[in-house]
C-alpha cells in the first residue's frame, strides 16, 4: 500500500480508494492510510466484488424469467410490463453501478454500467424473440436503458451523499477533540 502525502491509495479503514494523506503524518506514528471515511449504510459497506456477484445473479434471473413462456403476474394496471422491466433493469443498473465502485465513483462509470445495463436488455430482447409466447420489443428495451440509467445514477447521488455525511461527522469529531 502506497502511503505518500496526497497519494492515491486504498483505505486501511474502509478500503475505499481516494486521495488523502495517512493519518497523522505529520507526527509519522501510523503509517496506514485512512481517509476518515466511514461507511454507515449497508449499501456503502459492501466491496465492489459483492455488487459485481449481485449484478450476475441479477442478470441470471432475469435470463430464467425471460425464458419462461407465461409467467403468472396478475395485472394490476395498463402498461404493468414496461413498468416491471424499468424496476427489474433498475436494479441491475444499481448493481452495475456498484461494480465499478473500486476507486472513487465517477459519472463516466455509472454512464458504462447504464450502457451496459441498456446492451443486456437488448440481448434479453433478442432472446426473448426466440421463446415461444414472448415476443421482443422496442418500448421494453427503452424501459430497461430509462431504469437502469435512473439507478445508476441514483446510485451516483447517493454516494456522494453518504461520503458528504461521513466526511461532515469526521470534521465534527475532529473538531470536538480539539
Amino acid at each position: 500500500m502506497k502511503s505518500g502525502a496526497g497519494s492515491s491509495t486504498i483505505c486501511a479503514t474502509c478500503f475505499h480508494m481516494r486521495m488523502f494523506r495517512p493519518a497523522n503524518w505529520r507526527r509519522g506514528r501510523d503509517t496506514k492510510a485512512r481517509c476518515g471515511l466511514k461507511r454507515s449504510m449497508f449499501w456503502a459497506r459492501l466491496d465492489y466484488r459483492w455488487y459485481r456477484v449481485f449484478a450476475v445473479a441479477w442478470m441470471a434471473l432475469i435470463f430464467y424469467l425471460s425464458s419462461q413462456s407465461h409467467l403468472s403476474v396478475p395485472d394490476l394496471f395498463d402498461s404493468q410490463d414496461k413498468a416491471e422491466h424499468f424496476i427489474a433493469y433498475g436494479v441491475l443498473g444499481f448493481f452495475l453501478s456498484g461494480s465499478f465502485w473500486q476507486r472513487p465513483l465517477r459519472a463516466r462509470d455509472v454512464l458504462a454500467a447504464a450502457a451496459l445495463t441498456l446492451l443486456y436488455g437488448a440481448s434479453d430482447e433478442f432472446h426473448q424473440s426466440f421463446v415461444p409466447g414472448r415476443d421482443a420489443s422496442w418500448l421494453d428495451l427503452l424501459a430497461d436503458g430509462v431504469g437502469g440509467a435512473i439507478a445508476a445514477f441514483m446510485f451516483l447521488h447517493l454516494n456522494r451523499v453518504a461520503e458528504s455525511l461521513a466526511r461532515r461527522e469526521v470534521r465534527e469529531e475532529r473538531d470536538s477533540e480539539q
